[in-house]
């Protein structure tokens, strides 16, 4: 069933463009994403031990020692994908990777037998680069989604990816510390919210499954993407996120236990504590541990029951949907006990999805953008408002992670549809029926009841 759209429904980020111009977009934004990061001083190497002691200790076959007990990991999707890379690549030639002995029974020794093996070898940049793989599910992820939101192959399509390259906390993610998990994670979210536009319940409980092995904060994505699924598919949605999580963590819990529990849960980023909302109350490192990691995901439930309760199937509409899994995703920031700038990754992307989806770029947003690199700044160290603003840390969190929760709730606050999304009474909007990306939507959904 085609469905002409008003000519007077388009803004100027919904005119349709050539398929050679989204190739375009997407290298120019791949080349400014590399441009950028190597501008600014390159990828950093600080935290590195987290994701690359597990990533190599895999690819030379040991991966009983991925996990250490005594060093703070990351979840182990991206270290089982830069392990692949690693295999082909090589980095460090003919020097030989210590072996088992080397690292003692229990790998105690393992995570600086691994940073001696990068030394010698002279393999510690060739094996940051593999960090660069993660852009690519980022950059899919975040085109699946607005094609399945009915904004693909138009100019939203174009601008948005080439800002996704230059979003300073995007940057900050590989610049000012080494988390390439945050944006493997983050393109998974988008997958996700792409399957569920297009009523493919089970393949997005799948893909958010997998986002939670590359970094737990995926968990905040996929409580609301289960409370608000219809009520007939909600176990669909379920099933899939425990088989998105069991594929990858299975396997690893066979081969390897060693500070898995820590990998997910991130215990070790409790102590010390900044000046940040919660660091300041100075509590218990076990109160820390609940108020930092379990009250989010309470709040993302009851936020996207709300949701639910309030405007029925009408939260599937692709702004709403987009809007909730954001905020969620920004609830971690008041509760989080440290406070970088690559934190605020998730929800800047969110909130550019939120942008495009709308057919809009409010200037409110932008200097969002602008703020975050300022306050966080890739190159130059800081100054003297950097300087003030770190001793303030708990007056920037509010500015910053409330100013990007009231943008995100924009579409929730509201239930005026954005210009695309105007049809005539009685008839169906265009996000209703699965059209084409590249027409008026490609998410079968259901309009407010």
């Amino acid at each position: 069933m085609a469905i002409e759209e008003p000519a007077e429904a388009y803004t100027w980020l919904d005119r349709p463009v050539a398929p050679w111009a989204c190739l375009a977009a997407w290298a120019l934004a791949t080349a400014l994403f590399f441009g950028v990061l190597a501008a600014s001083g390159g990828i950093a190497i600080g935290d590195m031990a987290s994701t690359e002691s597990g990533a190599l200790t895999f690819a030379h076959g040991e991966p009983h020692c991925a996990f250490p007990a005594n060093v703070h990991a990351e979840a182990p999707l991206y270290p089982l994908l830069a392990a692949g890379v690693l295999v082909v690549t090589r980095p460090g030639g003919s020097v030989p990777f210590p072996s088992g002995r080397a690292m003692a029974g229990a790998c105690d020794h393992s995570a600086s037998a691994v940073r001696l093996w990068m030394a010698h070898s002279r393999s510690v940049q060739g094996v940051a680069h593999v960090g660069l793989i993660v852009w690519f599910p980022l950059l899919a992820g975040f085109v699946l989604v607005l094609r399945a939101a009915g904004r693909g192959r138009r100019r939203s399509e174009v601008v948005g990816v080439l800002v996704l390259a230059v979003l300073p906390p995007v940057q900050a993610t590989l610049h000012t510390f080494f988390h390439p998990e945050d944006l493997l994670a983050m393109g998974l979210v988008l997958g996700s919210l792409a399957a569920a536009l297009r009523s493919r319940w089970f393949v997005a409980g799948v893909v958010v499954g997998l986002a939670v092995t590359a970094q737990p904060f995926a968990l905040l994505a996929a409580v609301p993407l289960v409370v608000v699924s219809p009520s007939r598919v909600r176990p669909r949605v379920g099933l899939g996120g425990v088989i998105g999580v069991g594929v990858v963590a299975v396997p690893v819990v066979l081969v390897t236990y060693h500070g898995l529990a820590d990998a997910f849960f991130s215990a070790g980023t409790f102590l010390p504590t900044p000046p940040t909302l919660i660091g300041i109350l100075h509590l218990p490192t076990a109160a820390l541990g609940v108020v930092s990691r379990v009250v989010p995901v309470v709040g993302a439930a009851l936020l996207a029951g709300w949701a639910r309760h309030r405007m029925g199937d009408g939260v599937l509409r692709p702004d709403r949907l987009v809007a909730v899994v954001g905020m969620a995703l920004g609830f971690r920031l008041v509760t989080e006990v440290l406070f970088w700038g690559y934190y605020l990754a998730a929800v800047a992307v969110m909130l550019l999805v939120v942008e495009m989806v709308t057919g809009r770029l409010r200037v409110a947003t932008v200097a969002f953008f602008v703020l975050c690199g300022v306050f966080f700044p890739l190159v130059g160290g800081g100054g003297p408002l950097v300087n003030a603003a770190d001793d303030h840390l708990a007056v920037l969190q509010v500015v910053l992670v409330g100013w990007a929760l009231a943008l995100l709730s924009g579409p929730l606050r509201t239930s005026r549809r954005p210009p695309w999304m105007t049809v005539s009474p009685g008839a169906d909007p265009p996000y209703a029926h699965p059209i084409s990306a590249g027409r008026c939507g490609g998410s079968p959904l259901v309009e407010d009841r």
